[in-house]
């Protein structure tokens, strides 16, 4: 408050601020002194006030008033008294924040944080080969505010980068004049936005590495608000997905290590040439709508560390098996998987494949090659491809 004298005379100044109410429930009043013909700045601090209507509780506050009396000193003499002689009071309020809020706005709006999330997936096994068409993204608001009318805008951009963290590319999805249920402090209600369709679909296709968002909130009408209320937010991709595979997609298991408690002891010390034939039996079970080839990789090299590099597979050590991948048959009205595909595949094993065995550990890998859909197929969660085996070794005995 800046108070200016403009009379001959010392002055007293006594004001009431009668929106302000202190902590003991009091209309805020106090006073100054000031000398003659000059101006004094006062300063208020309001933490911990409650601000008001003057008057009627239930009403809405439009003007901040302030009410004074100014009270001159006895003079010493004579003085002169001039028709312009006046005490001034000018008030300027800096930003007020609130610890609590209850009322009414009129029609406003408040920008949303940017958010910004890096490392969204691992993508390390996840073909660009495979599309989806048929994605749910589901966002939920969690609101401890209560404004009688809430609507949210939000522009949510998805960026792909390569291992050199330059953008390769990016994609959005806009929501528009979303409706936000209103909340009560320390009592939030959750409001859910689901979205699906080519837009969400095209968004993941990018394989986004970075996610950002921003946006605003439209509000109007009765508000209640304390300094604890939360707005908060998350998101989910949820399946079922459809997708369809353009080109074939290769994708790796995990290698398994084949110690030697897992290989037979007569198979271990066996002479090589008594050795005379081998088959490994696998159950192949296709819980999918998706057919292609499998890939056995077996390995004895050490030195040989990604043993999905086939092109330098060391043939003493490695060898390969191919196995065709058939898909399950699907439900025509859902495209859902009806029931797994089960088959049993034998491979035989030549000499030199079957040594390997003798000299634990082997790593052992598959990795599936999907062939392209053609059309949409749909995935569940609980669709699977499982692979588990048996060899069976015959021994020749030399008698001599």
């Amino acid at each position: 408050m800046n108070f200016q004298n403009n009379t001959e005379l010392n002055t007293k100044i006594v004001f009431t601020l009668p929106n302000f109410t202190t902590v003991r429930n009091k209309i805020f009043t106090d006073s100054i002194q000031i000398d003659q013909n000059s101006s004094l700045t006062h300063e208020i601090v309001l933490d911990n006030m409650h601000i008001g209507p003057p008057i009627e509780p239930a009403g809405f506050i439009d003007s901040m008033k302030i009410n004074y009396t100014a009270t001159t000193e006895k003079s010493n003499g004579n003085i002169h008294i001039r028709s312009t002689d006046n005490v001034l009071v000018h008030i300027n309020v800096d930003s007020i924040y609130f610890k609590s809020f209850t009322g009414f706005i009129s029609p406003d709006t408040f920008q949303i944080e940017p958010f910004e999330e890096d490392s969204l997936v691992d993508y390390n096994n996840i073909s660009p080969n495979i599309r989806l068409t048929d994605v749910n993204l589901d966002l939920s608001i969690a609101n401890e505010v209560y404004i009688e009318n809430m609507f949210v805008d939000l522009d949510i951009t998805g960026y792909s980068r390569n291992e050199s963290g330059l953008v390769t590319d990016s994609a959005s999805i806009s929501i528009r004049d979303q409706q936000i249920n209103p909340g009560l402090p320390g009592n939030p209600v959750t409001s859910y936005i689901s979205l699906s369709g080519q837009q969400v679909a095209d968004f993941l296709n990018i394989l986004p590495t970075c996610l950002k968002s921003s946006g605003k909130i439209k509000t109007s009408g009765n508000v209640e608000i304390s300094r604890k209320s939360r707005f908060s937010g998350g998101y989910k991709f949820t399946v079922p997905m459809r997708f369809r595979i353009e080109g074939d997609a290769v994708l790796d298991g995990n290698v398994e290590i084949l110690r030697e408690k897992d290989i037979d002891k007569k198979l271990r010390n066996a002479a090589d040439k008594n050795l005379e034939e081998a088959s490994l039996t696998l159950k192949l079970k296709n819980g999918t709508p998706l057919g292609g080839s499998l890939m056995l990789i077996v390995s004895g090299d050490s030195a040989h560390q990604d043993i999905y590099d086939i092109d330098h597979l060391n043939p003493e050590l490695e060898f390969v098996k191919q196995i065709n991948i058939q898909p399950a048959p699907t439900d025509p009205q859902t495209g859902f998987v009806s029931q797994p595909l089960v088959n049993e595949i034998t491979l035989s094993l030549n000499h030199d494949e079957i040594r390997l065995f003798k000299k634990p550990p082997l790593r052992v890998g598959y990795r599936i090659r999907i062939a392209g859909t053609g059309g949409t197929v749909a995935l569940r969660s609980s669709d699977f491809i499982e692979v588990s085996g048996l060899a069976s070794v015959i021994i020749n005995i030399n008698n001599d």
